[in-house]
């Protein structure tokens, strides 16, 4: 198998809340995504680890992964990693959001080579 791997920045993406979510749209609609949802993912954001797996109604993992985007708000790259699979084609491996692409923290990069 030939490996194509590039690295395209797909677009950004806004935070507001500090925070960014994965997720599968279709568990977003309606009732689907609810206030204590938001609620959870804050909670998570909060903790120690800053990001995990926001759990199903029933309980299990993955209707969603949460992680705070580390200084806040911003508007963060988000790259796609892509590599030639056999049999199915260019497909997308990876997804890649830089939280370093922060206004302070440029602004501390450039006060510490000063």
């Amino acid at each position: 198998m030939k490996r194509v791997l590039k690295r395209v920045l797909v677009g950004r993406c806004g935070v507001d809340s500090g925070q960014i979510m994965i997720a599968d749209p279709c568990y977003l609609i309606g009732d689907d995504f609810a206030d204590k949802d938001y609620k959870a993912a804050c909670a998570i954001t909060l903790s120690d680890d800053q990001a995990g797996s926001l759990p199903f109604a029933k309980g299990h993992e993955g209707k969603a992964v949460v992680a705070s985007s580390g200084i806040g708000d911003g508007f963060y790259p988000v790259w796609a990693i892509y590599d030639e699979v056999e049999m199915f084609g260019e497909r997308i491996m990876k997804l890649e959001i830089d939280f370093s692409d922060h206004i302070y923290l440029k602004n501390a990069e450039e006060e510490e080579s000063d």
